[in-house]
């Protein structure tokens, strides 16, 4: 499996495809535009690696676990701005992304174990008691601003999230 992003005029005219992936699977799992047709896509990989740049170049990030959390930035054009991957040895699994009115990123999902959340240099670890839900804030270039996590004792799972006026997130699961 490697995911694809393909862009249409409004009359659904082709215009261009992209598409990543790695020697694993690599899926797909949420997409979100911003003001300047960016497009924000996450997914889950499982592999030793994970290519996220779509274009004849390489952006290669390892695999912790099981299964790891990606998010990857491509631009109106189709081409690759950054991509950052986070987890922990068990299975990561995002379920969803949106941004709220100042173009941060939020992804939600699931994790089991302990991951680390801050896909830059710092490290931000949470440990599920089973499997927990995640609720992870970006800037608009990637940076960790936080994350929250919570659950229960059984199985856990943070699949749909919107924003208020107030930029308030809601989160469904």
């Amino acid at each position: 499996n490697n995911p694809y992003l393909s862009k249409f005029d409004a009359d659904a005219n082709f215009i261009w495809a992209r598409s990543w992936g790695g020697p694993g699977s690599v899926h797909s799992q949420g997409m979100a535009l911003d003001d300047l047709e960016n497009s924000y896509i996450t997914g889950h990989f499982s592999g030793s690696t994970v290519d996220l740049d779509p274009g004849p170049d390489e952006a290669n990030f390892p695999l912790v676990g099981v299964n790891d959390v990606y998010l990857n930035k491509i631009d109106a054009d189709g081409n690759y701005v950054w991509g950052l991957t986070w987890g922990g040895p068990e299975p990561d699994i995002c379920e969803d992304v949106r941004l709220d009115s100042s173009g941060h990123v939020c992804i939600s999902g699931f994790y089991n174990d302990t991951a680390d959340f801050d896909p830059g240099p710092g490290v931000e670890n949470r440990t599920a008691d089973l499997q927990d839900i995640f609720l992870n804030k970006l800037d608009t270039d990637g940076n960790f601003i936080w994350v929250r996590t919570w659950g229960g004792t059984g199985s856990d799972d943070g699949v749909g999230i919107a924003f208020d006026n107030l930029d308030y997130p809601y989160l469904a699961g």
